[in-house]
């Protein structure tokens, strides 16, 4: 997948991601009694050109469920699939995780540390922010510091130390 196919991914409207996949619903597990052992409210999307997938059963709700779906099949787009060369990004350094361009800046961010072996002084060159401010923009998101410990590990590096609150 090149950078543009990805960013076009991330910032497409939900219509235009769902015609692009697979939609199942099924009974959500956990609690939530007779009523959710009744109804197929849960869903799983799979985005059919990457076979990437996401699910959700948090509300007894089957729309509300395929939207939060959604959001996190791009959020695991965004962590799973690398470019070579690095994507471009022009826009703030971190924008909000609710900006349509957070997914954005976190796949530029996954794929000059990529590039850069997951060394954080490495990649330290190619952003406008110091290592410090790095680090503490990716403990911020669980899943993203996840990744990123994980892919160091990969690399055999040592996972980071979250920052000082």
């Amino acid at each position: 997948m090149t950078s543009e196919e990805r960013k076009k991914l991330l910032l497409a409207d939900d219509e235009t991601l769902l015609r692009q996949c697979r939609i199942e619903t099924f009974r959500g597990s956990g609690r939530g009694g007779q009523k959710r052992n009744r109804t197929d409210s849960a869903v799983r999307v799979t985005h059919v050109p990457t076979a990437i997938s996401a699910s959700s059963d948090a509300t007894r709700s089957q729309h509300t469920n395929r939207r939060l779906a959604l959001r996190r099949l791009r959020q695991a787009v965004a962590l799973t699939c690398r470019c070579r060369p690095p994507a471009t990004y022009a826009g703030p350094w971190r924008p909000g995780p609710k900006s349509p361009a957070y997914l954005s800046w976190l796949a530029w961010v996954l794929d000059v540390l990529d590039m850069c072996e997951y060394r954080l002084a490495d990649a330290g060159a190619h952003f406008p922010v110091g290592t410090g401010r790095l680090v503490r923009d990716l403990a911020a998101d669980t899943a993203l510091w996840q990744h990123v410990n994980a892919r160091r590990r990969d690399f055999g590096h040592g996972p980071l130390r979250p920052p000082k609150p």
